[in-house]
């Protein structure tokens, strides 16, 4: 299960620490044009099917990272391959201290919803357990709200 991370003063990322892999529920309803509709899943979490620059990835909603965090597989599947001089960020993870390059991700879409030239982070090897979508995409909605076992993003 994703932990609450804390930025390192200077950093502007966070990094994941574990995540239980469980069967996914029923799909959500579908949402309205400008929104998306996501359903709690059976670990208690929210996930979302998320198309980055066009690829389908599945996300764990997680309002306590900064920004969208992905590993350098993803990132290498979306074609995008970071050069070891563009490690430069530092986040603070239940795990310690995590190296991270600071990206842009030309598209992020969910439902609906539409956002460009998104802020991500690019976690070094394969560590992470899921994909994060995290403020640098969350902060630029209007509404986030959570009723029972659905959470509406708009």
């Amino acid at each position: 299960l994703a932990e609450r991370v804390e930025e390192v003063p200077g950093a502007s990322a966070t990094a994941p620490a574990t995540v239980a892999s469980v069967a996914a529920p029923a799909p959500a309803p579908a949402a309205p044009a400008g929104s998306a509709q996501l359903v709690r899943r059976a670990d208690g979490h929210f996930h979302a099917d998320v198309l980055l620059n066009g690829q389908r990835v599945e996300m764990l909603v997680d309002s306590g990272a900064s920004m969208i965090v992905i590993d350098e597989a993803l990132a290498a599947r979306l074609g995008i391959r970071p050069p070891e001089s563009a490690y430069t960020g530092e986040a603070r993870t239940a795990n310690g201290p995590a190296r991270f390059a600071p990206v842009r991700l030309a598209s992020v879409r969910i439902d609906g919803i539409e956002r460009r030239d998104v802020p991500a982070g690019v976690m070094r090897g394969d560590g992470l357990p899921m994909p994060l979508l995290g403020q640098s995409f969350l902060s630029t909605l209007d509404k986030v709200t959570i009723s029972g076992e659905r959470m509406t993003l708009e």
